[in-house]
C-alpha cells in the first residue's frame, strides 16, 4: 500500500477538488455540484412527520438526490426543470415562519425546496450553505402551503 503523502495531498486556499479531481477556482464554485446533509434534519415536527411512509417513498427520495447531486448548484438554484418543482421559499406564503433552528438568521439565507415526484411523494425543504443543500423537513403532505 501506498504511503500518504501530507504535501502532494494539500490543496491551495483558493482551490478545491471537484469529483472528476480537477482543481476549481473559487470563482467558479457554482458550477460545482450540488452535496447534501443531513445535520439539520427534523424528525419531530408535527407537520412534516414521516415515520408513516413506507419504503417506496425513501427509494423515491434516494433516486431524486441522485439525480439533483448530478446537477450543478447554479441549474438546481434557478430552475429549468418544471418536474424538479424546484424554488426558493417565502415564509409569508406558507404555514411556517421559519425552521426554528438556533442561529437561523445566521445560516439560512432563503428557504429552498425541490420536489420528490410530481405530486405523490412532495417536497424536500431545506437551505443552501454554499453547494451544500441542508435537508431540514421532508413534506409528504404538501404542509407548507396549506
Amino acid at each position: 500500500m501506498a504511503k500518504w503523502d501530507k504535501k502532494k495531498s494539500e490543496v491551495k486556499n483558493t482551490k478545491f477538488i471537484n469529483p472528476t479531481k480537477e482543481l476549481v477556482s473559487k470563482e467558479n464554485a457554482h458550477l460545482e455540484l450540488v452535496k447534501f446533509s443531513f445535520k439539520y434534519l427534523d424528525t419531530e415536527h408535527q407537520s412534516y412527520l414521516i415515520s408513516d411512509r413506507d419504503t417506496d417513498y425513501f427509494l423515491k427520495f434516494l433516486e431524486r438526490i441522485k439525480t439533483i447531486c448530478r446537477m450543478t448548484c447554479a441549474s438546481l438554484k434557478y430552475p429549468t426543470v418544471q418536474s424538479l418543482r424546484n424554488h426558493y421559499i417565502n415564509w409569508d406564503h406558507t404555514t411556517q415562519d421559519c425552521f426554528g433552528l438556533p442561529n437561523e438568521e445566521q445560516l439560512v439565507d432563503k428557504p429552498f425546496q425541490f420536489g420528490i415526484s410530481a405530486n405523490e411523494h412532495g417536497r424536500v425543504i431545506g437551505f443552501f450553505i454554499n453547494q451544500t443543500f441542508y435537508v431540514v423537513w421532508f413534506d409528504p403532505k404538501h404542509n407548507t402551503y396549506n
